[in-house]
């Protein structure tokens, strides 16, 4: 960076910003995708002794099926955060401030 380029201070920028419409449209639809992720996994846990009672299994022997899912859940929401940043490791430099074009 040369003395004298236009640098944009991002968190400056957000501040002084106002909270547009669409900005709360994402916040509002990002809160839905929280409140209904694990929607099935709450349910699965209250028909499990229905389900359990109608195959003659014991509520116990599902205790490993929901341990796989949670952890397969777990390992494939959490593949974005580690491919994104080595497959854009130089176009995603966060660490320097970027010139105003």
């Amino acid at each position: 960076m040369k003395p004298g380029d236009n640098v944009v201070n991002v968190s400056q920028l957000v501040d002084d910003t106002r909270f547009t419409r669409r900005q709360f449209l994402v916040v509002a639809l990002c809160v839905l995708v929280g409140l209904l992720d694990d929607a099935d996994t709450q349910s699965i846990g209250v028909a499990a002794p229905f389900i359990a009672g109608s195959l003659a299994l014991k509520i116990s022997s599902f205790g490993p099926v929901f341990a796989a899912f949670t952890l397969a859940t777990i390992s494939v929401s959490s593949l974005p955060a580690l491919i994104v940043p080595c497959a854009f490791s130089r176009a995603l430099d966060w660490a320097e401030p970027r010139p105003v074009p």
